[in-house]
Order: C-alpha cells, then structure tokens, then sequence
C-alpha cells in the first residue's frame, strides 16, 4: 500500500503515493495470510492470525483486554529515524484468544499532504476496495487545520452523545469502544466541538488525515471487524481513553 511521505522538517510539496513509510517490521507478526481481506494496515489483515511467538509480535505490549472478554490487547510505540526524518507511530491490535485480528489502527506522524494527495489517496484507496467511499469533512477549521474522514465496508461511524463529548473533553475516559475522530486526539476533537465517533458495524477500512495550511499532520488508518468483539464488551475501553498518539 503506498503511504505519505513522513518528514522531520517536511516541504508542503510532499506526494501521498510516491513513497513508502519506513516502518518496516523486523520478523514476520502474521502467522498466515487471510487471503480474503481486503483491508490491511502495516501489512496485517484484518482477520489474519497473529504469531505470538515472533520477534515482531514481542515488541508490542499485550495482556487482556479491559474492555473485550477473551480478547487480547496490543499496542506498539516508535519513534524512527527515517530517510525523510522522525517517525512516530502507535499501532494497536485486538485479537482474539484464538489470534485473529478483529482490529487494526496506525497512527503516523508527522505525514504531509500536498494538494490534491488527499483526494488522491482516497481515489486509489476506492479502486483498491472497489467501492465507493463515504466521505466526512471537519465541519470548520480549527487552528488552522483541515480534517477529513474516508471509509468503506460494512464499517458504521457514530456520532458520540453530548454527555460522552463532555466527559472527553473533560479528560474522562468513556466506554464506548473503539473510537475515531478527525484531530487524532479525542480530546481535542471534543474541546474544538467536532464529532467523536463510535466504530460500528461489519468488517471495513476507515481512513483519515489533518493537516495545517502547510499541509503538515497526521493520518491514522483502521481495519476493523466490530461484530467480532462488541457483544463481548465488559468494561471500558482501551481505544476510548487516551487519544492514539
């Protein structure tokens, strides 16, 4: 999958489809390829099998989930010096006891947009899924940011409530599971009164950028499989309290 350029000191004339991300995984997290996802993030698909005795699978941080019975609950932190400069990403995973994957997500930054990428990429992403995206813009620019939301699938994005917003904004976690939002900080998104919103439905793939006028940002991509998980959900959630980053 071609990803954006990631840069320390970026230029706004950076192309989402012309490099890779240097995040390669050293060792292999997947125990065998689940031919028919379509939906991959970091080279895992959603619904493949974990290896949990991998180099790769060790360098994540894993114990029961707090918030999925019988569920386990990864996450990995990095800080990388790329050709283009330093990387932060946050990869989480939820599998199952059994190590299937029901969700994926990947937070990079820094990420940069030129004009047009975003467009671009949400094109490309299309004809990969063959299907039409439903497209969600921030509804106003905050601190001169702009934010948009792409996804496909069976996937379903809810708005949180008013009550959940607030205690969000206030620093408090929520149980709502697996969440999404436009700043890539809930918080934020909260205090700036944009939309959180709960991840629902079937399998599917949800996308999303900000980005300054300069085009610098973040993006985080998601696969995710939510019938697999939310009718198992016993307490708070790892995905609805701190924000990815």
């Amino acid at each position: 999958m071609n990803s954006p350029k990631i840069l320390r000191n970026p230029s706004p004339r950076a192309a989402i489809g012309r490099c890779a991300l240097y995040f390669l995984l050293s060792g292999s997290l997947i125990q065998a390829r689940a031919e028919s996802s379509q939906y991959i993030v970091d080279g895992l698909a959603l619904g493949d099998p974990v290896a949990p005795r991998s180099s790769a699978y060790q360098e994540y941080r894993c114990g029961p989930s707090e918030q999925f019975a019988t569920f386990i609950w990864c996450q990995r932190r990095r800080t990388e010096n790329g050709k283009f400069g330093e990387i932060s990403t946050v990869t989480s995973i939820l599998h199952s006891s059994a190590g299937v994957t029901e969700y994926i997500s990947r937070y990079i930054e820094p990420a940069v947009f030129a004009k047009g990428d975003v467009e671009r990429e949400i094109k490309r992403l299309s004809q990969l899924f063959d299907s039409k995206p439903h497209v969600l813009q921030s509804p106003q620019s905050v601190a001169n940011m702009h934010a948009v939301i792409a996804y496909w699938g069976d996937v379903t994005l809810e708005p949180l409530d008013a009550r959940s917003i607030a205690r969000i904004a206030a620093g408090q976690g929520v149980q709502k599971g697996m969440l999404f939002d436009f700043l890539g900080n809930y918080g934020e998104s909260a205090n700036a009164h944009l939309p959180v919103f709960h991840l629902g439905g079937g399998p599917g793939y949800v996308w999303g950028a900000h980005f300054d006028e300069n085009g610098l940002g973040a993006l985080r991509m998601t696969a995710v499989d939510a019938t697999q998980f939310e009718k198992l959900s016993v307490a708070r959630g790892e995905d609805s309290g701190p924000p990815p980053r």
